[in-house]
């Protein structure tokens, strides 16, 4: 059997009551995306995309001030930039 794709979980607190779940999918050893579910305090508050090409889907529900959605957007590019940074061996 040949495993083509893999998918990573992972999480990331932005705030005392917001965070970013993230799931990671890899084809053949490549990033190809990362999607991340927004949350306030469990609830679901938005969703994030970001792809290898650049491309950034960003969603959030009403409620959630410029701030917070200034922080939540720059945490998840923060995030995106160190998973799609090829690591140095």
């Amino acid at each position: 059997m040949e495993i083509k794709s893999v998918n990573k979980q992972g999480a990331t607190k932005v705030s005392a009551t917001l965070s970013i779940k993230y799931s990671v999918l890899e084809e053949n050893a490549v990033t190809t995306e990362v999607n991340g579910t927004i949350e306030r305090d469990g609830t679901h508050v938005g969703t994030v995309s970001v792809y290898p090409d650049g491309k950034i889907v960003f969603y959030c529900e009403a409620g959630l001030s410029w701030a917070e959605k200034k922080s939540v957007f720059n945490t998840a590019l923060n995030d995106a930039e160190k998973i799609f940074t090829p690591k140095e061996t």
